[in-house]
Parts: structure tokens; sequence; C-alpha cells
């Protein structure tokens, strides 16, 4: 928790001053070195527990599964191209206005634009993320010991390039590189209030992180 705050203060010292390509680009890194790393701690832990489930338990897990995606699919991938395009680009404007307020026409239409030039990579993401559901469930019925089974899920996490297609890996670089730009674009159009709410957003949330380490007033 103190890294995360460490991290969040960071941020929005970045944001108060204007964001650049690289202020994405640290960000994107960080989240994603902080989240692998979070799922190997925690396929460590649960381990012991997740090698003694049985066939009924894990056919509950796969259902689950299967409902999760199945309501994912109906909402933001619904067969019809123009639904398919507001609920994702409605998606994109909801989380940006968690930190900015209320956005302006031409911001939403930027983030429209941007979600337009990229709806293979909300499909491709989909994809990946049920290649990675049915990838543990192999694990899991595969291994009984939980030494394995930790270091097969905690790569799961850690190295899912190894699983991914090229196809995924040249769009989610496309992707990657355009919310970057999408970011630094919007962030030329921010109002001052708007500026003042990402900050406040980002000290909030480096707030709880130190209140849940116990070191708020080492991070403030």
């Amino acid at each position: 928790m103190p890294v995360y705050a460490a991290l969040l203060l960071e941020a929005a010292r970045r944001a108060a001053k204007g964001i650049a390509a690289d202020d994405v680009a640290w960000g994107i890194g960080n989240l994603r070195a902080r989240y692998r790393r979070l799922g190997a701690e925690a396929a460590g832990e649960l381990a012991p527990v997740l090698a003694t489930l049985g066939t009924a338990q894990l056919a509950a897990l796969e259902h689950k599964f299967a409902e999760s995606n199945e309501k994912y699919a109906k909402e933001y991938l619904p067969a019809d191209p123009g639904k398919r395009r507001r609920a994702q680009a409605g998606r994109a404007v909801e989380r940006f206005e968690h930190f900015t307020g209320e956005l302006t026409p031409d911001q939403r239409a930027r983030i429209g634009r941007f979600v337009a030039a990229h709806e293979a990579h909300v499909a491709l993401r989909f994809e990946d993320r049920q290649r990675r559901q049915r990838d543990a469930l192999a694990l899991l019925r595969a291994h009984r010991g939980a030494g394995d089974l930790a270091q097969g899920l905690a790569e799961l996490f850690t190295r899912p390039e190894l699983r991914r297609s090229g196809e995924f890996v040249r769009e989610d670089r496309r992707w990657e590189d355009d919310f970057a730009q999408l970011v630094v674009d919007l962030d030329r159009t921010l109002t001052p209030q708007q500026r003042a709410r990402v900050v406040r957003r980002l000290d909030g949330y480096a707030e709880d992180c130190a209140a849940l380490a116990g070191t708020k007033g080492e991070s403030a």
C-alpha cells in the first residue's frame, strides 16, 4: 500500500503540471508491473486452497466465468455495430469522468473517435480474458500440488505474452500508443476545474492507500 500511495501521489503531481506521453507510459508501466506482482503473490497465497477444489467446485467456477463473460459480451460486444460503439464509448467516457467530472462535447467526441478506431482491441481483449480463464481452469484441474499450481498461476499473471497471439500484441501496442496520445490531447483541453478534480481524485486514492497501510503521516 505505501508503494501504491507513492505512485498515486506522483501521478497527481504530474497531472497538476500537465500530462505528456511519457507520463502515460510511466503510469501504464507501473500499473502493469504492480498488477503482475500482485497476481503472482496472490497465486502463491491461494494455491494451497485452490489445490483442494473438487470437480463440482471447479465446474461451478467455470459456470461463473461463463455467466460473467456472457454479461460482458451482451453489454459491450453486441452484434449491432452502432450499439457496440455506443456502449464502448459510454464506458470509456464514464471512466474518464470518474476523474474529471463532466466532459465537454468536444472531449467526448475525442474519446468516441479513439473508441471507434480500436473496436478490434475490445474483442481481442475479451478473447484474451476467456483464454486466461480457460488456462487457469486447466491448471486447477491438472495440478493437485500447491507448489506447481502456484508456479503455473503466477506465470499466467507475470508472463501473459507467452500465450498471446501476434495480432493481440500488435493491436495492444497500437491501443497503448493511441491511448497515450488521447490522454495528452484531453489534458490540453482540461478546464482548471477538471484538472483540480483529477488531482484531488488521485490525492484521495493516495491517502486511502496510505491509511490502509498505516503510514498516512509518512505519505502526506
